[in-house]
């Protein structure tokens, strides 16, 4: 089988009116990019953790921030902030969300790189 090089970089699609695609090197910018802030959010709030555990009174990152960072691209930055920093871990709701968020993320990204390969960019929905 023949891939045309055209074709196979992916493309994530809106409706035809407005935005036609986005190509995949900005997906991947875009996902990189929000798991290096959600990343360092998990960081931060982990240090502020521990500042409070002294005594110190710091804001923390409130939970649902955390979640909303994972599901709107940081989910590789969100697990790996967990298991850096070992932040969150203990924490059920943390524990199943952030697999489904890594979860979704992957299935999209496999979801592109099948329209690309395929080269069904022009015709979906």
């Amino acid at each position: 089988m023949e891939i045309n090089s055209d074709r196979f970089l992916p493309y994530i699609f809106f409706d035809d009116k407005s935005l036609s695609y986005i190509p995949m090197q900005i997906f991947l910018v875009y996902t990189g990019l929000v798991s290096l802030i959600t990343f360092i959010a998990y960081g931060a709030d982990k240090a502020k953790a521990k500042a409070n555990g002294a005594g110190k009174n710091k804001r923390r990152i409130p939970e649902r921030v955390l979640l909303i960072l994972a599901f709107s691209g940081g989910a590789l930055g969100a697990a790996a902030g967990m298991l850096a920093f070992h932040h969150k871990t203990r924490k059920r709701k943390f524990g199943i969300l952030v697999p489904v968020s890594v979860i979704l993320w992957v299935l999209l990204l496999l979801y592109t790189v099948y329209l690309g390969i395929m080269g069904k960019h022009t015709d979906i929905i």
